[in-house]
């Protein structure tokens, strides 16, 4: 009794030191860094307040998760009048939202289990995020509509209410990342098995997904007709980075997989070789054989989290995408040691919840692999919800078997991985081109314009100002931003005219048919980005924008410096 309680003390301290981490960590993905792909999730939803309409005007590929970051950014206009500071309005609202999702978390598994590895299970879910950003764009959209369709569709108060609001969950993930319409027959799966093969419930669900579809199409529908619609999905689909040819899809498939295999190997065999030593020198077998394989998850994931956080102590300098495969390798090691019967009797609910959690998290990652332009170890920290039932599975596991201090063993080797996840979050920064970064490098606060707040590299700093003081200039222009920094689209005074905001621009035919088809949306005034473009006479004479820059506007009488160049119609 009195080492229950000692060890009810430890996992309590335990708790308050990753939330105190976890509130830091939060600070600093608040305060420092910025990245291309956050510029495209704020300069994208910003074109709907200047009036753009989705397929008729944007041809973003994640454009339809646009609308959520869309009603923040009118509210925040509204009310400032005016978009200075909005990437860290955005930022808190984002992290509030996270907040009340990973309280929710703790609520659903404390119901089922203990409220010491709720806790666990919640801060995990708060640092564990799909892209290492914190804003309200499409992954976070996947993560928290998912979160709350897979919590709705256990509930058993209300039923009909829940599986109703489940729809809508769903219909909202769909909205935030469009490849996620495969977790539809999914959840209907769930429906059938669970709530008692009940084709009432499978309608309300769908019920739910359809209302809010009827009331998007009807939205499109009041600015442009059906056959509009359709003609403008190939431009849509047109972005170059997003662009393959089947074999070339294949070649890219295998060859990630490849290096996921090797990636993981990489790590799996000093796990094995620790576990054998181990083995060897006891001489004797200290636990039973069946439990080696727990073992070797736990050793796993405790060899692979030490090295994320002290890789800088001996010298290798990371950012938050390192070792993503060690998401991948525990995961697919939940579904093989989930099928313990043992873990079968006692656990009912949190048995449920752990294959609802890692099912849907295969289906989903199935959906992101087909969408995305990325490989299995790149999109491996979508797997979150899958990890949060793999800590389902750990604490099913050191409860149903008999292993001397396996809950106290179990609550460390989670800790120690929730704090990789702390570091990740909040030590390592996610900046462009993912080159190594973290929060003690040199950095200066922006003061000006919608960045605001945040502490950059100086470098960035000054291209920023640079920019800013050259386009905010222009009171009734129509601007043409070509640059991956698609944040610098807000520091203009009129309209900025553009195909999409991607941070990852091909500047291929795409963009010539745009003003072929949007006459009215010529642009008065062009700006290149060097550091996205950085040799010009080869853009205006090789690249079928340049060219048709050439072709219509004066690119000798064009005026530079060195961050950009301005080309005036």
């Amino acid at each position: 009794m009195q080492s229950e309680q000692k060890q009810k003390h430890y996992t309590k301290a335990i708790i308050i030191l990753l939330v105190i981490l976890s509130a830091f960590a939060a600070i600093t993905k608040i305060f420092i860094g910025v990245d291309v792909d956050e510029g495209y999730a704020v300069s994208m939803p910003y074109r709907l307040m200047q009036g753009d309409k989705l397929f008729l005007d944007m041809w973003e590929i994640h454009q339809t998760s646009s609308i959520l970051p869309y009603l923040f950014i009118w509210v925040f206009v509204k009310i400032t009048g005016g978009n200075t500071g909005i990437v860290l309005y955005l930022r808190i609202v984002s992290t509030v939202i996270h907040l009340a999702f990973s309280i929710w978390v703790y609520k659903e598994l404390s119901s089922k289990i203990s409220r010491e590895w709720s806790a666990l299970g919640a801060v995990l879910y708060f640092n564990f995020l799909p892209k290492w950003l914190m804003n309200l764009d499409f992954s976070m959209q996947l993560i928290w509509g998912m979160t709350a369709m897979l919590f709705l569709l256990n509930k058993k108060k209300m039923e009909s209410q829940a599986l109703f609001l489940a729809g809508i969950s769903l219909a909202m993930t769909v909205l935030g990342y469009p490849s996620m319409a495969v977790l539809y027959p999914f959840a209907l799966w769930i429906i059938w098995k669970y709530h008692d093969k009940s084709w009432k419930k499978m309608v309300v669900f769908t019920f739910g997904c359809g209302m809010c579809a009827v009331l998007f199409l009807g939205y499109i529908f009041s600015y442009m007709s059906p056959k509009e619609l359709i003609e403008s999905i190939p431009y849509v689909f047109s972005d170059g980075s997003h662009q393959f040819d089947m074999a070339t899809k294949w070649g890219l498939f295998f060859k990630r997989w490849l290096e996921a295999a090797v990636q993981a190997a990489v790590l799996l065999v000093p796990t094995c070789t620790v576990l054998v030593l181990c083995k060897l020198i006891a001489k004797k077998r200290v636990v039973e054989k069946e439990h080696y394989y727990y073992l070797f998850l736990l050793a796993f994931m405790l060899f692979s989290s030490f090295i994320v956080i002290f890789a800088n102590v001996v010298g290798i300098s990371w950012g938050p995408f390192r070792l993503q495969v060690r998401y991948l390798v525990l995961f697919i090691m939940a579904f093989f040691l989930g099928k313990n019967r043992a873990l079968d009797k006692g656990f009912r609910d949190s048995k449920k919840m752990r294959d609802y959690l890692l099912i849907g998290t295969l289906v989903a990652f199935a959906g992101i692999l087909l969408a995305s332009n990325v490989g299995p170890v790149s999109s491996s920290s979508y797997l979150v919800l899958g990890i949060l039932g793999l800590v389902l599975f750990i604490y099913q596991y050191q409860k149903a078997v008999n292993i001397k201090h396996g809950e106290v063993i179990s609550y460390l080797v989670v800790s120690v991985f929730i704090l990789s996840l702390i570091f990740c979050k909040g030590y390592y920064v996610r900046v462009s081109e993912y080159p190594p970064a973290n929060i003690l490098e040199a950095r200066e606060q922006v003061t000006f314009g919608p960045l605001k707040g945040i502490y950059v590299y100086e470098e960035d700093l000054r291209r920023a100002a640079d920019f800013y003081e050259v386009i905010k200039d222009g009171e009734e222009e129509r601007l043409l931003l070509l640059s991956t920094e698609g944040i610098y689209n807000l520091y203009s005074n009129g309209t900025y005219v553009i195909p999409t905001t991607i941070s990852t621009p091909a500047f291929n035919e795409q963009w010539v048919e745009y003003f072929e088809l949007h006459k009215d949306k010529m642009p008065t005034r062009i700006i290149i980005g060097k550091n996205t473009i950085d040799n010009l006479d080869k853009f205006f004479a090789n690249n079928p924008l340049g060219i048709w820059i050439g072709e219509n506007y004066s690119i000798e009488s064009r005026k530079e410096d060195e961050y950009l160049c301005v080309i005036q119609k």
